[in-house]
């Protein structure tokens, strides 16, 4: 999951936590007798911003209001306490100046300046898809994940380099600070065992004086790895756009057929062992690979149920059992 991260300021840099997993830090303005509400909190770059001037001091709707965004007027009047703008690209700043004049008296300034960070967080997994397959490896019990955080803070047009910056990470609310420190923008993790648990990572990232500082956060779930069969043809090859759960012959054909395992704990097929059955009866493999049966339809019944046994040789908690029924006609 990618998470687009801010940084917003009051005069100097104020931290505020974006990701979507994360409470931000509200109200934007905490000093003077108005606050000053941004929504979204925690804008991304190039967003479209709403700025609310809020006051429990006095009447704001009957205060003369003036807002200044990078000393260009964008709004005033009596009771203008809401504004929109876009912010810049990330590592601009945008400068927000609000006055206020309320009809008792005085006048009041609050600088808020708005400066979008980024941060891409990357999850990979230790399991095992197809070459072909073009979706993510996706974590299953037990597997081991690595998420990579992909920062971009720019500052006065030059962008930080990752290795510079301070990664605070967390799992689950508790910091690890064996996994923390300059430059470390990775973490390895391993998942619990049981299928549907959820694991919350997150990281604070800041520059070398803190003067820049953003956060984003991610869910992992474990999944069920599975097993899948699909035929293999020549010259064809394996026919990876169709895959059952019957399969109808004729009685003079040989079949071969390919279990491929999706999300089981393994670095390659070599990892996997598999064990096949016809009708409950262990059989022996016509082909040298582990993953193939051949079926000849003219000695096998008319419906058999075919299964397979998957499961990972360096991790017994990651195992796989599927079967389809075979038709010779």
């Amino acid at each position: 999951m990618k998470q687009k991260i801010l940084l917003l300021g009051i005069f100097s840099a104020l931290v505020i936590n974006a990701a979507p997993f994360a409470a931000a830090q509200v109200p934007v303005s905490v000093s003077g007798d108005f606050l000053v509400n941004l929504s979204p909190e925690a804008p991304a770059p190039n967003d479209n911003v709403t700025a609310t001037a809020v006051s429990y001091s006095f009447d704001i709707s009957r205060a003369k209001i003036q807002w200044i965004l990078n000393g260009k007027s964008i709004a005033s009047g009596i009771g203008v306490k809401t504004v929109s703008f876009k912010v810049g690209p990330a590592g601009s700043l945008s400068a927000l100046d609000v006055l206020i004049s309320p009809d008792s008296g005085g006048n009041y300034k609050k600088i808020i300046e708005i400066r979008p960070l980024s941060i891409d967080l990357l999850v990979e997994s230790s399991s095992y898809v197809p070459f072909w397959y073009k979706g993510a490896a996706l974590a299953s019990p037990a597997s081991q994940i690595k998420v990579v955080a992909l920062p971009n803070f720019v500052f006065e047009g030059k962008r930080l380099e990752p290795a510079s910056l301070v990664y605070n990470w967390q799992i689950n609310e508790t910091v690890r600070g064996d996994l923390s420190g300059k430059g470390r923008q990775s973490l390895s993790y391993k998942m619990p065992g049981a299928s549907g648990t959820e694991v919350r990572v997150s990281v604070e990232i800041s520059s070398p004086a803190e003067s820049l500082q953003s956060s984003a956060a991610t869910v992992i779930k474990t999944e069920n790895p599975e097993a899948l069969f699909y035929e293999r043809k020549n010259p064809e090859g394996l026919l990876t756009n169709i895959t059952f759960l019957e399969k109808y012959v004729a009685t003079v054909s040989v079949t071969d057929i390919e279990a491929v395992p999706f999300f089981i704990e393994s670095a390659n097929i070599d990892g996997v062992k598999f064990s096949w059955t016809v009708e409950g009866i262990s059989v022996k493999r016509s082909s040298d690979l582990p993953n193939i049966l051949e079926i000849k339809a003219a000695s096998a019944a008319a419906d058999s149920l075919i299964s397979v046994s998957v499961s990972s040789i360096k991790n017994a908690l990651s195992a796989i059992s599927a079967s389809f029924t075979f038709h010779a006609r």
